[in-house]
């Protein structure tokens, strides 16, 4: 994950330069985003938890599929399976959504030193906004918020173009957060895969089985 917290780093260049001191001229662009850090911050708490529920629930439905299997009950054991591969992918998608929330904050906490504010919340407005679409059918009250900090730091960054006179490139915006998107998607399936044993196979029922069922 090394090269994961390197997306961001910083660019120098004049309109940067130039944006060093927008944090002490311009109070309200400083109190939006240190509120959208906060809330932020908030969220990431609230997904480690919500990760760690399913890393508990994920256990328990490993140990049913066991003993079903143990007990030679291959349809309880066929269920259980399906249940635990669909929990796993909602566990990928919180995973993902906190790596990259994650990455959202440490950016937003380098603004106040670096003063490069548009190069920064243009990538952090897409990530927060795809992050968002992603928790939708998880966690719905997490995606209105997000479309709260979307808006929040959509607003900071128009009043920040205007006092520094910068342009906003959306294009290379676009690209950069989609590369950290991405990056933490694979990040999320490594840790998942480290993290958990893999879903145990459940045995087809046999012909003689299946006349039984009926």
């Amino acid at each position: 994950m090394s090269g994961f917290s390197k997306n961001w780093q910083k660019k120098e260049d004049k309109s940067s330069r130039e944006l060093r001191n927008l944090m002490r001229n311009s109070p309200p662009v400083k109190l939006h985003i240190d509120r959208a850090s906060r809330e932020i911050s908030a969220l990431i708490a609230r997904l480690d938890n919500a990760e760690a529920r399913i890393k508990s629930r994920d256990g328990e439905m490993f140990r049913k599929i066991v003993a079903s299997l143990q007990k030679g009950d291959k349809d309880h054991a066929a269920m259980y399976a399906n249940e635990l591969t669909e929990m796993r992918k909602v566990g990928m998608t919180v995973v993902g959504a906190k790596l990259a929330l994650e990455q959202v904050s440490l950016r937003l906490g380098t603004i106040t030193d670096l003063g490069d504010v548009v190069s920064t919340l243009l990538p952090t407005v897409t990530v927060v906004k795809r992050v968002g679409q992603g928790l939708v059918s998880i966690m719905p009250k997490a995606q209105g918020e997000l479309n709260e900090i979307s808006s929040l730091l959509s607003s900071t960054l128009v009043e920040a173009g205007t006092i520094g006179g910068t342009s906003l490139n959306f294009q290379a915006a676009n690209s950069e957060a989609e590369q950290v998107l991405e990056e933490a998607a694979s990040v999320a399936s490594e840790r998942m895969a480290a993290q958990f044993p893999e879903v145990p196979a459940v045995p087809q029922r046999t012909e003689e089985e299946e006349g039984l069922a009926v």
